[in-house]
């Protein structure tokens, strides 16, 4: 017989903050049964997806890159999810500084290192378009509600 879910205890939990492996080891359900719960009381989590930041396969040793990085904090920023302060500026800093410079990024697992892709397999590029349709100008952009331009104290 399957067992009862408490679903006010779950609720609490889930209100406080705590994470859905936590809530379901200490209200002894699965995470499947707190995703539910949350669900009914809406306080579902919004499922992030960074494949529009990040259109290439990304070899394991380079999802952690700093690139990779720095378009997923973009991509949270464009989707109104929290990122630390930090990285926050150090994204947006990032993307600037390469419109700037006139530059666009790509990926390709082989790109050697290079100053804006310290780790290799991203590699900045001349971008041949306006600095908003690059594609780090169009996270920018996203990222901060604004038109993308070079800023004037080149």
């Amino acid at each position: 017989m399957p067992q009862s879910i408490d679903r006010i205890r779950i609720a609490q939990l889930l209100r406080q903050g705590m994470r859905y492996a936590d809530v379901a080891e200490e209200a002894g359900c699965s995470y499947r049964s707190v995703s539910s719960v949350a669900e009914e009381i809406g306080l579902a989590r919004k499922q992030v997806s960074h494949k529009e930041a990040l259109p290439w396969t990304l070899e394991e040793r380079h999802k952690l890159s700093m690139p990779a990085q720095r378009l997923r904090d973009l991509s949270r920023l464009a989707q109104e999810l929290p990122v630390d302060a930090h990285r926050k500026i150090g994204a947006l800093r990032w993307a600037q500084t390469l419109i700037d410079e006139g530059l666009d990024i790509s990926y390709e697992p082989d790109a050697p290192p290079s100053p804006h892709c310290p780790d290799g397999g991203f590699f900045t590029f001349p971008a041949t378009t306006t600095a908003g349709r690059t594609h780090v100008g169009k996270w920018l952009g996203k990222a901060t509600g604004k038109p993308v331009r070079r800023s004037a104290r080149r």
